[in-house]
């Protein structure tokens, strides 16, 4: 009989978390049974969702996706743990799996209390998810969480930024860390591009170059500064068009930004795709814009579609899939425009001067330079490669595998 695995998440939301998850689900392997126990009953990946194999389950612990009110998260919470250890009995899990921090703690009373190993994911630096988002939540229960990793039987993060990241927050063993990158289905980005058609996309496109952007629109991912970027850029490249792909609690505010430049017929923002791989393929430069990543998901599907990546050097993700040589942390932050084998760095775009700069300089070197865009498009693809979705499903069902093989010993 095949082992159950239970992975523990906030909800099937439009994020590159959800969608590794989901991707893992897809696996074509018989001898384990992956499920999903949602805390929030919220899924944006409906076609994903269904590609999962048979044997493998979504089951939404709250039921349903409505913003939970301040006034009953204490009731809503108490239900959510009673019926997560319920669920966790009734169908006997072998292992249990936190993804993201605000589920490790659900992750680790269910384990304790099942008496059961478990295993956590982090896609996000944990420094800056503490600073940046749930800081008081985080500084709170700092202690609970540092004895939530280090009991933990491995800790699978998702790019050695963040992996260093951790270790540095926490002090874990290096040797109960595994670094997993992220991947991409290169065969399905292939049909999906051939069998989708965009027409207003070809209408913004006419004779304009396409700068491409895609992300949930929160301020981790710097979308303000790229407008403003975009702006200053617009006075040396008239050309050129801006799209935003995504969606999130930011959108009216960087609507009225939009308005306010008097960018309204350059900057478009559209909903969040499932598929965004069109969007990829018809766009000139694809950029990322970040204050801080884990990985930069979208970089490797922009890739995928041989589409040249400009990209803040934040911490952490980007450097890694963009530069060729082997990195070592702490970086230093770079000065200007770097060219690397792979794509093109820039500083953070907070940095005024620096970074809004050197994003109009990357952008106006690339678009001019026909050798430098085949260059990109060619070696984009051969990257994206590197990072293949059968890659990372082997490596973490290998951690599964491993770690029931060693509680059957024990």
């Amino acid at each position: 009989m095949a082992k159950k695995v239970g992975i523990i998440m906030f909800s099937l939301g439009g994020g590159g978390v959800e969608k590794t998850i989901l991707n893992l689900l897809a696996a074509k392997q018989i001898d384990l049974n992956l499920d999903i126990l949602a805390f929030k009953n919220q899924i944006d990946y409906w076609f994903l969702l269904k590609k999962i194999q048979k044997h493998n389950r979504y089951i939404p612990i709250l039921p349903d996706d409505k913003r939970i009110s301040r006034l009953v998260i204490i009731p809503k919470l108490v239900y959510f743990f009673i019926r997560l250890v319920k669920i966790i009995r009734k169908h006997n899990y072998a292992i249990l799996v936190g993804v993201e921090p605000l589920m490790w703690f659900p992750t680790y009373i269910g384990a304790k209390l099942n008496r059961l190993p478990y295993i956590l994911v982090l896609q996000t630096p944990l420094s800056k998810m503490i600073h940046h988002q749930d800081r008081l939540l985080y500084r709170t229960f700092n202690f609970l969480l540092k004895k939530v990793i280090n009991e933990a039987s491995i800790t699978i993060c998702v790019s050695k930024g963040v992996a260093y990241d951790l270790m540095q927050f926490s002090k874990v063993n290096k040797k109960k860390i595994k670094v997993v990158y992220n991947g991409v289905d290169i065969d399905k980005v292939k049909v999906n591009i051939l069998n989708n058609k965009r027409r207003f996309l070809k209408k913004i496109r006419k004779n304009n170059k396409i700068i491409l952007t895609c992300g949930r629109l929160v301020l981790q991912k710097g979308h303000e500064n790229l407008i403003n970027s975009f702006f200053l850029l617009k006075k040396k490249i008239a050309q050129v068009k801006l799209v935003i792909l995504g969606k999130g609690p930011l959108k009216d505010r960087l609507l009225f930004q939009i308005n306010e430049l008097g960018l309204n017929k350059d900057v478009f923002i559209f909903n969040f795709d499932e598929y965004p791989y069109l969007y990829f393929n018809m766009a000139d430069v694809f950029v990322l814009t970040s204050v801080f990543e884990g990985f930069g998901n979208v970089i490797i599907e922009a890739m995928a579609c041989g589409v040249p990546v400009i990209s803040t050097d934040c911490d952490y993700g980007p450097r890694e899939i963009i530069n060729s040589r082997k990195i070592n942390y702490p970086l230093k932050p770079i000065e200007g425009v770097q060219f690397f084998k792979y794509g093109i760095l820039i500083p953070a775009l907070e940095n005024q001067t620096k970074g809004h700069t050197a994003f109009c300089e990357a952008v106006r070197v690339l678009l001019k330079t026909k050798k430098l865009i085949k260059k990109y498009k060619r070696n984009s693809y051969l990257r994206a490669k590197s990072f293949r979705i059968e890659s990372m499903q082997e490596k973490y069902l290998e951690s599964f595998k491993k770690l029931l093989s060693c509680n059957s010993i024990d």
